[in-house]
């Protein structure tokens, strides 16, 4: 019998996750619910990340924390679709991430260095078209984003990928089977 496609662990996750980025932006959390979106982005990385290679010693080497970033573009580059949805490369967004998530900043290594453009966020009813006329990003080093836009670019990626879940039992049985690794510690009252 083939595994289920639909992991109530995973729905519940992903579900428990959405549901507290959508309260943290009504309640104007705005840095915590930009920092829960990346980190649901990571946890979608994660899960989907590629299956692990032999290591030197002749078992499985466990690529847990080893190319997190690439993991994590990558997973952005084929769900998110970010450069047509956001006007962002993936780089940018894991530079975002790192800025938030690492030190409650809009800025990381890359955004300082020039790797990476900022982001200049807003939300409501601020238009993108006054951020785009700010000099920054008139230069190309910054991306006017709508914090709306990437919440919902977020939804969108984890429709896609549940929807690529479904089309490819490999990938789903992995991606199931590490929710059963990582997801085994929370228990509902």
């Amino acid at each position: 019998m083939s595994p289920s496609l639909d992991s109530p662990n995973l729905e519940s996750c992903v579900r428990d996750l959405l549901t507290a980025i959508d309260r943290c932006f009504r309640e104007r959390q705005l840095l915590p619910a930009l920092m829960l979106v990346y980190s649901t982005l990571d946890v979608m990385a994660a899960l989907d990340r590629p299956v692990s290679s032999p290591s030197r010693a002749g078992g499985t080497a466990t690529q847990r924390t080893t190319g997190i970033g690439q993991q994590f573009t990558a997973w952005v580059a084929e769900f998110m679709k970010p450069t047509a949805t956001l006007k962002a490369k993936p780089e940018e967004i894991w530079a975002w991430r790192n800025g938030l998530v690492h030190s409650y900043s809009f800025e990381s290594d890359a955004t300082r260095t020039g790797r990476a453009r900022r982001a200049y966020y807003c939300y409501g009813s601020a238009q993108l078209a006054i951020l785009r006329r700010v000099s920054h990003v008139r230069e190309g080093k910054a991306v006017p984003v709508k914090i709306e836009h990437l919440i919902a670019a977020t939804k969108t990626a984890i429709e896609r990928f549940q929807k690529a879940l479904a089309k490819d039992p490999s990938r789903a049985e992995r991606v199931h089977s590490r929710v059963k690794e990582q997801f085994y510690a929370l228990v509902r009252m």
